[in-house]
Order: structure tokens, then C-alpha cells, then sequence
């Protein structure tokens, strides 16, 4: 059963808290009829530089701070240790960090900019929404956790009437027709994860070339950014056959088709 939940801030900032609580309640119906339960939880509205702050140590895998229209500001692996305040742009002892590249360390918040923080777990994920205070301040408002196996439902009961596009739609393996390249005839293979990450490989006459990034899941039009690799930045679009079992990667004139292999990877 999945868990949803509004804090509530105690004084409104320029609408965004109702906004966020009214399209929680307008998705009730729908969650229902998923079997999800959604209850409203009133406490203390805090802010502050830190994206994690709980009471009780989470056994975090991997977390990532994005921004509401899916730019990946920064992402780390915890491999399962125990946390329960993370700093923004402060990689804890142990961890590896993903997105910025070499250690780099991530941009300031714009001030307002609405901002997700996700956790994930073994097997649970926390998402906590909230919105930029200041360059240095995170102030989280509406939550949500709950079984990892649920994250695809409850995104597609948040996407439009037309779910034609919905990102959890991709989380699987694809593969590509072969492709004759610079380093002989290869295949590639993507694997979208429920945690938002995305891992290719190319296998060639060579080797195996590898390579990671993330995808969004803000909107109808999901999008690939590759954090490592000859296209390491560049934002691809993906399209998703009605039928969902291909799909295509979009980046300027080029089209590649990928068909679905798994559900999982």
C-alpha cells in the first residue's frame, strides 16, 4: 500500500503549497480505484540546507535532487547505509557520486524553483516536494513513500488523460536492431530503472562500451540526459509507442528505435 502526505507549512508562499494539496486531493479519485491510500498529515514546516532529515536512519541506496520539470541537479549511491541528514552537494562518507560528473559539485538552487528529492531503498522510495527558499535552503512541503514495486502506478495515475508518453511506461530493457558502427556491427541495450536511472551498453566487435545517465518523468515527453559517454549532457527525448513495446530516442534529425526485451532488467 502506498502512502501519500501533505505538510502542512502554516503560511502559504505565493500559492505554491495550496497548489500542490489541491492537485493531491484532485488525484484521490484515482488512487482510490488503485487501491492507494492517501492521508493528510499536519506538522511543523521546516527549511533548511539539508534534503534529508529524519529522525530515524534510512538505509539509503541512492538519492537524487531534481527539479519539477526534470533537470537532475544532484544524484549519489549510498549502497544501503544507514542516513538520516544528507547536505545538499555534501557526499556522505562511502558514497559515489552520479550526476555531476568528477565530483563536481551542483549548482545552486534558483530561488522558488520547485524541487523533488527522491530516496530510495531496498525495496521502499521516499519522494519529499518542496521548493527552492534561497540558492543554499531547501523547504519540503508535500511527501510521499511507499513499496518501490508501486512507484510505476502512481505515476502513471499522475500523468494526463493520454498516458501515451508516460515515463514509468519505459522502465525495462530495450534493445536496438544492430547498427554497423566505427568499431564493427553492434546492438544496443538500455535498461531504465524505477529509480530513474538509465543504464546502456553497446556491444561491439571490440567490447562493451557502457555508459549512464537519468530520464525525467515530469510531463508528458520524458527525456534521457547521459551523464557519462560520448553524448554525456545532451538531453534526448523518448518517445513511446501506444503499444508500449518500442520505443524511440529522439536528438535532432537522428531516430533510433528500440523494442522492448523485459519488464525488468
Amino acid at each position: 500500500m502506498l502512502f501519500t502526505a501533505a505538510r502542512n507549512p502554516g503560511e502559504l508562499r505565493d500559492g505554491e503549497w495550496s497548489a500542490a494539496v489541491r492537485r493531491y486531493w484532485n488525484m484521490k479519485g484515482r488512487l482510490i480505484a488503485t487501491m492507494i491510500l492517501l492521508l493528510l498529515v499536519s506538522c511543523d514546516h521546516r527549511c533548511s540546507d539539508l534534503v534529508l532529515k529524519v529522525n530515524q536512519p534510512m538505509n539509503i541506496r541512492k538519492l537524487s535532487v531534481e527539479t519539477e520539470k526534470g533537470e537532475m541537479l544532484w544524484s549519489f549511491r549510498a549502497n544501503g547505509q544507514p542516513l538520516s541528514r544528507v547536505r545538499y552537494g555534501e557526499l556522505p562518507p562511502g558514497s559515489e557520486q552520479l550526476f555531476p560528473e568528477n565530483h563536481a559539485r551542483p549548482r545552486q538552487f534558483v530561488p522558488k524553483e520547485k524541487l523533488i528529492v527522491r530516496t530510495y531503498e531496498a525495496d521502499w522510495f521516499s519522494n519529499v516536494y518542496g521548493f527552492a527558499l534561497d540558492p543554499h535552503t531547501f523547504c519540503g512541503g508535500v511527501y510521499e513513500s511507499g513499496p518501490l514495486k508501486s512507484l510505476s502506478a502512481l505515476e502513471q495515475s499522475r500523468g494526463s488523460r493520454d498516458q501515451t508518453n508516460s515515463p514509468a511506461r519505459i522502465i525495462g530493457q530495450w534493445k536496438a536492431d544492430p547498427v554497423l558502427g566505427q568499431v564493427g556491427s553492434g546492438v544496443d541495450v538500455l535498461c531504465f530503472h524505477a529509480d530513474h536511472t538509465v543504464d546502456g551498453k553497446t556491444e561491439t566487435q571490440a567490447g562493451a562500451l557502457s555508459t549512464h545517465g537519468t530520464f525525467s518523468s515530469s510531463g508528458d515527453q520524458p527525456t534521457l540526459k547521459w551523464a557519462s559517454g560520448a553524448e554525456a549532457g545532451a538531453v534526448t527525448k523518448i518517445e513511446i509507442a501506444r503499444d508500449g513495446q518500442t520505443i524511440t530516442l529522439v536528438s535532432g534529425n537522428r531516430r533510433s528505435l528500440f523494442r522492448r526485451t523485459g519488464a525488468s532488467c
